[in-house]
């Protein structure tokens, strides 16, 4: 089959010289031809062929349909793309047409004339072509697209070599896999080792198409270039300990050397040797060698990770190291970069999902999503071993390795709650503050929301995540609640405020103490007086009457008096204290924030308390916070 093809090759060629002279009528003894070159245009038609036999004729059943099961070539007398109107005759004139469809490119096939029989026997032969054979260049893809008998240009990387007789292998750019089915010289020979083709080479080839049994081949092609690009390594992963390390990296190349890019700058190149044309574990077949050693610097920070790429010619490679870092406490794991590897110190669960768990180093809580796979406790201190990640705009830890138990049955103690529901048209945070919602709760199947009151539901609502079973929270469906918890971002295009719940309890919209109707300072100090003992937080309006301690980076906090109209009554039953009330957002008050002064009107929100030794009515230290000064938050 391959001389064939050789023929073929050399006859187009033959065909490509002579195609601008007029074609002469040609003949054999037994057989007259008015033409032995045929040509259809590229948008299908066809071309007419007159034989003048002494003898029967048939056209030769030599052309390569496809092949068996056993992988044996099935003979035809056609290729798929051409159609004839009689493939034999008897003695006389005879009239063949040939058609074709149309095609964007060219293609054409010989093919053999059989005359008589036993020793007269005579072959004649023709080409048939159809539109022009310049080679188009195309993808991989393309190709096994691309309509057979049409010359391709194509480039990629050899995958494989199956024979070296003929040079068959295989060419992959990433689209598809072509096979090639021979490779030859500019003679037309099969000269496989003057390629110097091998695999991972990247090659452009030239040739035609053909479909055997199903199996797209470029045929007997050209090696137009090949570019030397082997490259392996020996590793793809290094783990580095946190007090700095070493290690070495073996590549086997056949490109013109080996190029190291590290994407940090704690991983340092500290040395490269070549060794040429040797064999080695990495790569059997003879290929250069380079010796890489590299020093990972000491991390002083989180869990951190860096690409390293090799490359050599058009191949690269990349290796990952991974380098552990100092234990963090939650507040320092905020603020490692996204996809660091990080390793807690030991912190307290203080709420819970189905999914995961929340833990607190007392100053800031995260999200543990785990899946639901480690059993925690609230009040559990644990170390967790994970990776840290942003998800719906808030810091998270994922891919969770290790959770471990140090203590159990510690307390769990809540900071102040940031009232989210009067601001939720703009309110957003980057990490999982204590924030309380109320609303009415509605529950369609795990989907647990709240319309939040006062706020159109078609624009926000609250959603309560992954309940634990602990919180009864659909027997709640269709009450007005109060949900606190830490708020866990938020999803469908900001429309929803995520919530894991700490505590779910009824409330009734619009009494005392709501943001729609907050106690007076007057109110509140004579409720306290009497005894009466408030478990939630609650709203208390006033004007500032007294600052006893203004706000301070220091503290972060302040300490004033409030009274319905501003005066300082000196009067347990007329004034209340906002004491170690912490600023906007339940937040630390730092430099450059505003503070407050006497006759502003203020509203604070948070757990109040009676301080019965100076039978003071006040909000609880750090417990509660200013909502809005003179009409405004922040």
């Amino acid at each position: 089959m391959k001389l064939k093809y050789l023929f073929i090759a050399l006859a187009s060629s033959l065909c490509l010289f002579a195609s601008c002279e007029k074609e002469e009528a040609t003949s054999l003894d037994s057989i007259k031809l008015d033409k032995t070159y045929l040509s259809i245009p590229a948008g299908g038609g066809n071309a007419t062929l007159t034989i003048d036999a002494k003898e029967a004729w048939s056209f030769a059943e030599d052309i390569v349909l496809g092949k068996d099961d056993n992988k044996n070539n099935i003979y035809g007398q056609l290729p798929a793309w051409l159609k004839a109107s009689t493939l034999s005759g008897g003695a006389g004139k005879a009239t063949v047409t040939f058609s074709a469809d149309p095609i964007d490119g060219g293609r054409e096939q010989e093919m053999h004339i059989l005359v008589g029989d036993g020793e007269t026997k005579t072959t004649q032969y023709i080409i048939v072509r159809q539109g022009s054979l310049e080679a188009v260049k195309a993808s991989c893809k393309e190709v096994l697209e691309g309509a057979d008998g049409k010359t391709f240009t194509t480039t990629g990387t050899c995958t494989s070599i199956a024979n070296t007789n003929y040079g068959n292998w295989y060419l992959n750019d990433g689209t598809g896999e072509v096979y090639i089915y021979g490779t030859v010289d500019a003679t037309g020979s099969y000269n496989w080792a003057s390629f110097g083709i091998e695999v991972g080479d990247v090659v452009t080839v030239q040739g035609p198409k053909t479909t055997y049994n199903g199996t797209v081949e470029l045929v007997d092609v050209s090696v137009i270039k090949v570019v030397k690009s082997l490259l392996k390594i020996d590793k793809d992963a290094v783990v580095a300990d946190k007090a700095g390390d070493e290690f070495t990296v073996t590549a086997a190349y056949k490109g013109n050397g080996v190029f190291v890019n590290p994407s940090a700058d704690w991983v340092v190149l500290s040395g490269m040797k070549h060794i040429k044309g040797q064999a080695s574990k990495t790569e059997p077949n003879p290929a250069d060698t380079a010796v890489v050693k590299f020093k990972v610097q000491p991390n002083l920070d989180a869990a951190r990770n860096c690409k390293v790429e090799f490359s050599s010619g058009t191949s690269t490679v990349t290796l990952t190291v991974d380098q552990a870092g100092l234990d963090l406490t939650v507040s320092e794991l905020l603020e490692a970069e996204k996809g660091a590897l990080v390793t807690t110190k030991a912190s307290t669960v203080v709420a819970k999902t189905t999914k995961g768990f929340v833990i607190s180093d007392g100053a800031k809580a995260v999200y543990v999503y785990d899946s639901g796979a480690n059993a925690v406790a609230l009040g559990d201190n644990v170390v967790v071993k994970g990776s840290k990640t942003v998800y719906n705009g808030v810091h998270e830890v994922e891919k969770v390795s290790e959770v471990k138990v140090e203590s159990s049955g510690n307390k769990v103690n809540y900071p102040a709650a940031r009232a989210v529901t009067p601001e939720a048209l703009t309110y957003k945070a980057g990490e999982a503050e204590y924030i309380t919602l109320y609303g009415k709760l509605a529950v369609s199947g795990n989907y647990l929301n709240v319309n939040l009151e006062g706020i159109d539901s078609k624009v926000k609502q609250g959603s309560i995540v992954y309940p634990v079973d602990d919180l009864n929270a659909k027997s709640f469906d269709g009450k007005d609640i109060v949900i606190t918890g830490y708020f866990n971002g938020l999803s469908g295009s900001d429309k929803y405020i995520n919530v894991i719940a700490t505590s779910i309890k009824e409330y009734t919209p619009g009494s005392k103490g709501t943001y729609a109707n907050p106690y007076l300072a007057s109110e509140i100090a004579a409720l306290l007086g009497g005894g009466s003992k408030f478990a939630d937080p609650v709203f208390v309006k006033g004007k500032v009457s007294k600052v006893a301690s203004q706000y301070s980076a220091q503290y972060g906090n302040a300490q004033f008096w409030i009274s319905d109209d501003g005066a300082f009554k000196n009067d347990p039953a007329k004034d209340f204290e906002a004491y170690n009330a912490l600023y906007f957002g339940a937040k630390n008050w730092v430099e450059g924030n505003g503070t407050v002064k006497e006759g502003d009107e203020v509203m604070l929100y948070g757990l109040v308390t009676y301080y019965a030794k100076n039978k003071v009515a006040e909000t609880s230290g750090k417990q509660a916070y200013l909502f809005s000064l003179n009409g405004k938050t922040e």
